[in-house]
């Protein structure tokens, strides 16, 4: 094989033998050989440890957006769980502000006696509350899944609503049974009550006659339904209003009546 870095003979004038021309040619090919090579691998070893300082700035880098996104999602968590608190307690205020009866029966009471005419009288008053069924939430619908798509493992769960918390509604009819002398009392008592803010649906369901100690009276019943919505700051006679007190100034020239004056029934609850 012909060594490339040997000198060529320039016409015999070369007076060094030719042994020692060709070890000295092989010996600089060597050195150049052996200096391209160590260029070569250091610039590899440089490149390498370049491409691993690379890789460490972009680990502590990941490491600290990992330190950012915990922390930040601790935090997250910590709002949530305020929000969540904050909806539980606006949810037991609307519960308590609901629960808590606007349109309580003193109140009732006070209303039915000052609209009360002068020669009509009670016999009976009856409060039953039912509770009202809330309607069923709607189902909301799933998602259409498109072809061709794979759940991974790593999804996230989808994130649960929590119900609302619906406080129980309640709807307290009235009903009114009293005696007058004639029909025309029981109508101005009837309008009377139809004008009042604290009833709904006054209807009258029956007159009918009756005879107490050997008189005539006409014998009614009104039925009615409690606004609990109405404002009961401004209604006048708001005072808690005795059974006796009551019955006393309706008395007149009628009779006591046929039983207590004020008598609540027992509560009910549709469930």
């Amino acid at each position: 094989m012909a060594n490339l870095f040997r000198k060529q003979d320039m016409g015999g004038s070369s007076f060094l033998p030719e042994d020692y021309v060709a070890s000295k040619a092989e010996n600089r090919s060597i050195v150049i050989c052996v200096t391209f090579f160590a260029v070569v691998l250091a610039g590899v070893i440089v490149a390498g440890m370049w491409n691993n300082r690379r890789w460490d700035d972009v680990r502590q880098q990941k490491e600290a957006i990992n330190a950012k996104y915990e922390l930040e999602a601790e935090r997250i968590g910590q709002l949530n769980e305020l929000r969540r608190q904050e909806r539980l307690l606006a949810d037991k205020a609307r519960i308590t502000n609901t629960l808590a009866q606007k349109v309580t029966a003193s109140l009732i009471l006070a209303e039915l006696h000052q609209r009360l005419p002068e020669k009509v009288v009670f016999t009976q008053i009856d409060f039953e509350s039912k509770r009202v069924k809330a309607a069923a939430p709607a189902i909301k619908p799933q998602g259409v899944r498109s072809v061709g798509t794979k759940n991974t493992k790593d999804a996230p769960p989808p994130e649960e609503e929590e119900p609302t918390i619906e406080a129980p509604k309640f709807e307290t009819a009235l009903t009114v049974i009293g005696l007058a002398r004639d029909n025309g009392e029981i109508a101005d008592y009837l309008t009377s009550l139809q004008d009042s803010p604290l009833l709904l649906k006054v209807e009258l369901q029956y007159i009918t006659e009756s005879i107490v100690s050997d008189v005539e009276y006409r014998k009614f019943e009104i039925t009615a339904v409690l606004n609990q919505q109405a404002d009961v700051s401004d209604i006048d006679g708001a005072e808690t209003v005795e059974s006796e007190h009551a019955a006393s100034e309706g008395e007149g020239d009628l009779p006591e009546g046929e039983g207590t004056p004020f008598r609540a029934t027992h509560v009910s609850e549709d469930e």
